[in-house]
């Protein structure tokens, strides 16, 4: 059978010796079953326009059990990229949301690529690439 999260496996442990008066103990343990923290995809890629407002959800970040997005810990593995871009984790997915303004021009129409860690407590560390394509917006006047 296979086990869920959150099933419960009860144990029941007696332990007896072999003397004249056999003395025995027992105890119960009990096994919570915890499952491995997974995002939905390996790789999350985003189309966002140069002149999206900050603040902007770019995207969706999602993980196996979503019971758990609140309570786990989600990272840009990238410091200059956590200028850019932050997470907002709320109770099924993962906001990837813009803090700056994009410029195509300026930036050579790279994308933005990095990988994001999610981390709990008595839980594997796990990583997803996300890359973030910016969309060019004719924003130059004719000359």
């Amino acid at each position: 059978d296979t086990l869920d999260r959150g099933d419960d496996i009860t144990l029941i442990v007696k332990v007896t010796d072999d003397s004249i008066y056999e003395l025995s103990a027992t105890t119960q343990i009990v096994v919570e079953v915890l499952r491995d923290l997974e995002f939905s995809q390996e790789t999350y890629i985003f189309e966002v326009p140069e002149d999206a407002e900050t603040g902007t959800s770019i995207g969706q970040l999602m993980i196996s059990d979503v019971s758990l997005t609140l309570s786990s810990t989600f990272v840009i593995n990238d410091d200059s990229v956590k200028e850019m871009f932050a997470l907002g984790p709320n109770e099924t997915h993962v906001n990837v949301l813009l803090l700056k303004d994009l410029d195509y021009d300026n930036n050579n129409g790279q994308a933005y690529t990095f990988f994001v860690t999610v981390s709990r407590v008595g839980y594997a560390s796990q990583m997803t690439h996300v890359t973030i394509n910016i969309g060019d917006i004719n924003d130059n006047a004719p000359i």
